[in-house]
């Protein structure tokens, strides 16, 4: 999935999560997101930490703004290894 997660409105979390929840407990899913933070709002935050979706700062923008050894670390970071399912919301 992409563009920003924080695009949708907080209606849209307070509908969805509860369903995926639900609809896939028999999997324990985890639930996160990578999102440039802009729009998180006190609101969105709330219901995002009620279903424990862990949001994962982007760093984009102009290539100026990282170093060279900042841009290395981040872009061979492995992805963690979980027991139960992670979804990208």
């Amino acid at each position: 999935m992409e563009g920003e997660p924080l695009l949708a409105s907080p209606e849209f979390y307070r509908q969805a999560l509860p369903l995926l929840s639900q609809e896939l407990q028999h999997l324990n899913p985890e639930f996160a997101m990578q999102t440039n933070l802009w729009r998180m709002t006190p609101e969105i935050a709330q219901i995002l930490a009620e279903y424990h979706v862990r949001s994962v700062p982007a760093l984009t923008g102009r290539k100026t703004l990282l170093t060279p050894s900042v841009e290395r670390d981040i872009s061979k970071r492995p992805c963690m290894a979980s027991k139960s399912p992670r979804f990208m919301v």
